[in-house]
């Protein structure tokens, strides 16, 4: 199985930049290169809806997400 096109063009901008692998970055170069990457990433045209909820659980209520389609 190859991987989706767009997963596909985000490894190849990530190569061209000429980025070093992540087990060779000091924690704050990797924290940078994080921050650079993320004007790569779009935004969906027509976010999803959520809702912040809690649920009861065992141990008391649980924080949750919903997404609706």
């Amino acid at each position: 199985m190859s991987p989706h096109p767009e997963v596909t063009a985000f490894l190849a901008q990530l190569d061209a930049v000429g980025r070093r692998p992540i087990t060779e970055l000091e924690p704050a170069e990797f924290r940078a290169n994080l921050r650079a990457m993320s004007v790569l990433a779009s935004r969906p045209e027509h976010p999803v809806p959520t809702e912040d909820t809690v649920v009861p659980g065992p141990a008391g209520d649980i924080s949750v997400r919903l997404y609706r389609p």
